[in-house]
């Protein structure tokens, strides 16, 4: 769908198993198409989307470990979900917006913690 969600065909309530993956291939639209594009990140997925393989592969209160995080769509979909996200990020410039979109969706700020 344009808004980033699942239609009927693919949705887990419309097979038999309520967190099976439907499709060998996940489609998402263009970020541009469900109106979330920024500028500081070419790659922006409603959390939607990946709460979806979240609660497929892990249960309650699992690590999730994110290697690429970019725009942080994993970290707010592990906060919605009661999950822990590990995530790793190489540019200064991405994990700030993880940071901000984390903190525009949660109300909260974030801590950095040091060694």
């Amino acid at each position: 769908q344009k808004d980033g969600s699942l239609n009927e065909v693919t949705s887990p309530d419309k097979i038999g198993q309520p967190y099976k993956v439907p499709d060998s291939v996940i489609r998402v639209g263009r970020e541009m198409a469900r109106g979330i594009h920024t500028e500081s990140h070419p790659a922006v997925f409603p959390p939607e989307f990946v709460e979806f393989l979240i609660r497929t592969w892990s249960g309650d209160g699992a690590i999730v470990y994110e290697p690429f995080s970019g725009s942080g769509t994993t970290i707010i979909a592990c906060e919605n979900l009661g999950r822990l996200c590990r995530a790793v990020e190489i540019s200064a410039a991405y994990c700030a917006v993880a940071l901000q979109r984390w903190a525009d969706h949660t109300q909260r700020t974030p801590v950095l913690l040091e060694a």
